[in-house]
């Protein structure tokens, strides 16, 4: 009789049996009856792909389900087999940015997430533990000077799942530094043409004339002082 076994559901009288393995899905049908001409199967089951059928065998419907109509007339109850292919290969996900960025610069994570055979059916995105927009954009400071982690994850309608993790590296050096006092100038956290013109005058001794570990020394200083006067002005 018609009714739902499984992921099947029968819309005839019919005999149905599976037999599946990790990668794939057999199904032979029967009319038990001897009488109906077509039987209609629907199969409830994301990433299926057809191997191979008998010609008596139809395949009317691939999404959001499958359908199958089985041409059973005359057939005197033989058996009519099909057999698809299971879907067992997770997302790839590809960064399409780089994963190396200037403190002074803004920048974005984005990546390629395909799933050839059942689709992608969710992503997602976390930096430093915490579920961002995909793709994320961040402005220049906006991130800590050093290493951030970042996890991608992706699933398909199959339920395979892709979870990959990178690191977002913003780095600084001392070419750089004008860079983050001109920044703070044209958002107005340094209000005073002076103070902006006396902070470039400062940093230009000092990438000409300290050596590479007081120059680190230094612009974490002015990270520092930048991140304090975030909201406020520098009279």
């Amino acid at each position: 009789n018609p009714g739902t076994v499984g992921f099947i559901t029968a819309f005839n009288a019919s005999s149905v049996m599976v037999k599946e393995s990790e990668t794939d899905v057999t199904i032979a049908v029967s009319d038990p009856t001897q009488k109906q001409s077509t039987i209609t199967l629907e199969l409830n089951k994301a990433g299926l792909s057809l191997v191979n059928s008998d010609d008596t065998i139809t395949v009317v419907q691939t999404l959001p389900t499958l359908k199958l109509q089985i041409n059973v007339g005359g057939s005197i109850g033989k058996t009519h087999v099909v057999t698809f292919k299971k879907d067992t290969t997770a997302p790839v996900i590809t960064p399409t940015v780089s994963m190396a960025v200037y403190w002074t610069d803004g920048g974005s994570l984005n990546f390629d997430i395909s799933d050839s055979e059942s689709g992608v059916a969710a992503q997602s995105l976390e930096l430093n533990g915490k579920t961002v927009s995909l793709p994320y954009t961040f402005s220049p400071l906006s991130l800590d000077i050093g290493n951030h982690p970042v996890v991608v994850t992706a699933s398909d309608t199959a339920g395979n799942e892709t979870r990959s993790t990178y690191t977002l590296n913003v780095v600084m050096d001392a070419d750089h530094l004008e860079d983050v006092v001109t920044y703070a100038y044209q958002q107005g956290w340094i209000t005073n043409q002076g103070v902006y013109n006396s902070l470039l005058a400062m940093i230009d001794v000092l990438q000409k004339h300290l050596n590479q570990t007081q120059v680190q020394q230094a612009f974490h200083a002015l990270e520092n002082h930048i991140r304090a006067q975030s909201g406020k002005k520098i009279e």
